[in-house]
């Protein structure tokens, strides 16, 4: 915003006054006033910048490294290894194994019983009815034997009333089974063949063996070369003219330069150079490496292999089974009915004897009795005699025992002695000694600050009196950064 002073003179109603512009703005013309004071300041020229720094000093070389030492001498051979352990012989086979003995055969099963005899057959004979004469008839049959058991009934008697057959008689037990047979028996197997003898242990490493000599001493290093001294740095660039200050008006136009710019600041110079590295010595030689013992030397031949155990005894035959026991006995066959006396008509047959077995071995019943004068009732067949049973079965024949274990082998022969040790090798040569280390050189030295840049000149100053045609007239003035106008009218 401009400044107004104000300052009466003649008329309260339009005062002299003056107006300052410290920016660009407008001023408008007071009425009635025609002439006014302009001073116009141009701005100050900036600064010149100041002047680079110089560069830095390059750092110095480093030293060459000292070379390693030469390597040791090798070390001498170690002596030769001692002999290796005698072989072990085979050892002994073991025995065969023991022989089985069988159990005995089962004893044999015992005789069957005998079958029962037939009964006899009934016999015939009717008693005269009334008014008649009677009617003897024959006697019944007797029963047939079993083959080695009972006899046959006898027949019923014959005459005017037959009688009933005899029962037939009982078959005897059977007789006791033989003893069964002595059991068999298994012989030993043979021995084991005895296992090969093992080779010998090697023998133990050879001693002695000697270190080589040392190494040479290392080489010295050589230093670095100084480094090279810093560039000078640039100067700095003039500061720039200052703003011009206007006042442009109908036909009046007025300026104020602004002031030159300041000249830039002197350049630094560079920094000092780095000092040379140094180099440190190379280092010595290792000693040559021991050498190596000798080696171990070779086991002893293994042995032969046992010679195979003994067979085995055979086993003890088992003792035979005992005997079965004899078959039961069949049962006489019961005898056949009387003929009845009602004409035609048969007796009754006899029953099957009892006991009655599974053997078939019987006798049959005897048949029954018949009229001389042919008429037809007869007596009745006897029964069949009883059938006996088949004998026991024996017992098992007790185990037979387990021979005894054949004896060992003995054991193998033959081992040898181990063989001597190979020598020891010469030891290696020693390593070269390490290179010495090459130290850095010397930082270079910081370069110099530039100058400070001058300071600009001061702007023109521009001091009119104006006179303005135009009433109430509106003029642009133009005011810079550091410029200045100051315009003052008075009463007219």
């Amino acid at each position: 915003m401009p400044s107004v002073g104000t300052a009466t003179r003649y008329d309260p109603l339009y005062p002299g006054a003056s107006e300052t512009f410290n920016s660009s703005g407008t001023f408008n013309l007071p009425p009635g006033i025609h002439i006014v004071n302009v001073q116009l300041t141009g701005a100050t020229g900036n600064s010149g910048a100041a002047g680079n720094d110089g560069g830095n000093g390059n750092d110095g070389n480093p030293g060459t490294a000292g070379t390693g030492g030469a390597a040791g001498n090798p070390g001498g051979a170690g002596n030769s290894g001692n002999p290796g352990n005698n072989g072990n012989n085979g050892a002994a086979g073991t025995g065969g194994a023991a022989g089985t003995g069988n159990a005995g055969n089962a004893g044999n099963a015992g005789n069957a019983g005998t079958g029962g005899g037939g009964g006899g057959g009934g016999g015939a004979g009717v008693t005269g009815l009334k008014g008649t004469n009677p009617s003897p008839g024959n006697a019944g049959g007797s029963g047939n034997p079993a083959p080695g058991g009972g006899a046959g009934g006898n027949g019923g008697a014959g005459g005017n009333s037959g009688g009933s057959g005899n029962a037939g008689g009982s078959g005897g037990n059977g007789n006791v089974g033989s003893n069964g047979n002595v059991g068999t028996f298994n012989n030993g197997a043979a021995g084991n063949p005895g296992n090969a003898g093992a080779n010998g242990n090697p023998g133990s490493n050879g001693t002695g063996a000697t270190s080589g000599g040392a190494g040479g001493s290392g080489n010295p290093g050589s230093d670095g070369n100084a480094g090279n001294a810093g560039a000078d740095g640039n100067a700095g660039a003039d500061g720039n003219t200052g703003g011009t200050t206007s006042f442009i008006g109908n036909a009046n136009n007025l300026t104020a330069t602004g002031g030159a710019g300041g000249n830039g600041g002197s350049a630094g110079t560079g920094g000092a150079a780095g000092a040379a590295g140094t180099a440190n010595d190379g280092a010595d030689g290792n000693p040559g490496n021991p050498g190596n013992n000798g080696a171990a030397g070779n086991g002893g031949s293994a042995g032969n292999a046992g010679n195979p155990g003994a067979a085995g005894n055979a086993g003890t035959r088992g003792n035979g089974g005992s005997r079965g026991n004899g078959g039961t006995f069949g049962g006489g066959g019961n005898g056949g009915g009387a003929a009845p006396l009602i004409f035609p008509a048969t007796g009754n047959a006899g029953n099957i004897g009892s006991p009655d077995g599974n053997r078939n071995s019987f006798g049959n019943g005897g048949a029954g009795g018949t009229f001389n004068t042919g008429q037809t009732p007869t007596g009745g067949v006897g029964g069949r005699g009883g059938r006996p049973n088949n004998g026991n079965p024996g017992n098992s024949g007790n185990s037979g025992s387990s021979g005894n274990t054949g004896a060992n082998g003995n054991n193998g022969s033959g081992a040898t002695n181990g063989n001597s040790g190979s020598a020891g090798a010469n030891g290696n040569a020693g390593n070269a000694g390490a290179d010495g280390n090459a130290n850095a050189g010397g930082s270079g030295g910081s370069g110099n600050s530039g100058g400070s840049g001058n300071p600009g000149s001061a702007g023109t100053t521009n001091n009119t009196n104006v006179r303005l045609t135009v009433a109430q007239e509106a003029i642009a003035v133009t005011v810079p950064s550091n410029g200045q106008a100051v315009i003052t009218w008075e009463r007219q």
